[in-house]
C-alpha cells in the first residue's frame, strides 16, 4: 500500500477533463489521482497518462430521480477511501455529493486553473438554493410586472422630430 494521498477527481460535463487532471497534478504532484468517469466514457490517451487509475461509475448519469443509484454512488466513494474528493464545477449538486461522499479533503478545480479547497456542507448549499431560487422567482415577477402593468405610448411623441 502506498502512502501518496489518494485523490478522487470527479467528471462533470462542460470542462475539458485533461484539463482538470492536468491542474491537479500541478497542485498535487506526489497524489494518487483516480479519474471518476461515467459509465461508458471515452477516456482519451492524454487524460489516461495524467490519472493514476480511471474508475467508471456504474451508471452514465445519477440524479435524484433516482435514489437508489445516487446512494450507490455515494457508497462506492465511501468505500474507496479517498484522502481528497475534487470536483470541477461549483453546482449546489456537485458539493452535496461532496458532503453525502465524506471525503476529509474537498477542492474545486476553477475556470483559470486554480484548485482552491472548499468546505461542502449541505444545509447551507441547500439554503443557497432557495434564496437563489426565491430571488430568481422575485426578479421573473417584477419583470412581467413591468412588461405587462406599465403603459407604453403606441404614439409618437409630438415634441421630437
Amino acid at each position: 500500500m502506498s502512502d501518496r494521498a489518494r485523490t478522487c477527481v470527479f467528471y462533470s460535463v462542460g470542462r475539458r477533463y485533461a484539463d482538470v487532471l492536468r491542474a491537479v497534478r500541478k497542485h498535487e504532484p506526489h497524489a494518487r489521482i483516480t479519474g471518476v468517469v461515467p459509465h461508458g466514457y471515452p477516456i482519451t490517451d492524454d487524460e489516461r497518462a495524467l490519472a493514476d487509475e480511471v474508475v467508471e461509475t456504474r451508471r452514465d448519469r445519477y440524479s435524484l430521480r433516482n435514489p437508489a443509484a445516487l446512494w450507490q454512488l455515494v457508497a462506492d466513494l465511501r468505500a474507496a477511501h479517498y484522502d481528497g474528493f475534487v470536483i470541477t464545477f461549483d453546482s449546489p449538486k456537485l458539493r452535496i455529493l461532496a458532503a453525502l461522499s465524506k471525503v476529509p479533503g474537498t477542492a474545486l478545480v476553477t475556470m483559470d486553473g486554480r484548485v482552491v479547497p472548499i468546505r461542502p456542507a449541505i444545509a447551507a448549499t441547500l439554503a443557497g438554493v432557495v434564496v437563489r431560487n426565491a430571488w430568481g422567482r422575485l426578479v421573473y415577477a417584477a419583470i412581467w410586472l413591468a412588461v405587462h402593468g406599465l403603459r407604453v405610448s403606441s404614439t409618437p411623441d409630438s415634441g421630437t422630430r
